[in-house]
């Protein structure tokens, strides 16, 4: 069970389609995926925890805040979007036929996010004026097109132009705690609910 379980959880991964949209105020980062992984849904759900750990990333540029949207924890998290300054390099290559250049991080407070969803580099496409990418910390001049933690590597399939809808995101309906906030409070919760109903985003 754990083999299939381990192998439909790779497969997942491989087949998630993340989309990013931005209107260079605010993006959202989500995620669409093949008709069959319906059959798989907790392998379909473990792997895009595993990468943006929750079922979409809400991002508000000029306030330079990010919420993970949660599936069925009580509290959103916020994060400061721009706990990671970015150094920008002189290193490019093509990326679907733009030019992407290589930024790197700096982290201001590794206790400010899980270690695993902090990126360790970042290429960028300047010519792509849209600021947004599969991270809480796009925050580049540009289009994020690779994305890469210590866990996996994202790659831009396509780029479109038009008019795209935001999924609903309404601060006022949301229960928010910053990321310390909220990770003193599941810490607690736990002790006093028994193993396996914790922390589940």
């Amino acid at each position: 069970m754990l083999d299939q379980m381990n192998f439909e959880n790779k497969k997942a991964v491989a087949e998630i389609k993340f989309i990013v949209i931005s209107d260079n105020k605010k993006y959202q980062v989500t995620a669409e995926w093949p008709e069959y992984l319906q059959f798989f849904e907790t392998a379909y759900n473990l792997a895009q925890n595993s990468i943006i750990n929750s079922k979409f990333i809400a991002s508000d540029i000029q306030q330079k805040k990010s919420y993970y949207i949660p599936r069925v924890l009580e509290f959103t998290r916020q994060v400061a979007a721009d706990n990671v300054k970015w150094r920008i390099t002189e290193t490019s290559k093509k990326i679907n036929g733009y030019t992407a250049i290589l930024a790197l991080p700096e982290i201001l407070n590794e206790n400010e996010e899980y270690q695993k969803f902090i990126p360790e580099e970042c290429w960028f496409i300047p010519e792509i004026d849209f600021v947004g990418g599969p991270t809480a910390y796009a925050t580049l001049p540009g289009l994020i097109a690779e994305y890469k933690t210590d866990s996996f590597i994202l790659k831009l399939e396509k780029v479109e132009f038009g008019d795209f809808d935001f999924k609903e995101f309404d601060l006022e309906k949301q229960a928010i705690k910053d990321h310390l906030k909220f990770v003193e409070f599941y810490k607690e919760w736990n002790k006093t609910h028994k193993p396996g109903s914790g922390l589940k985003n």
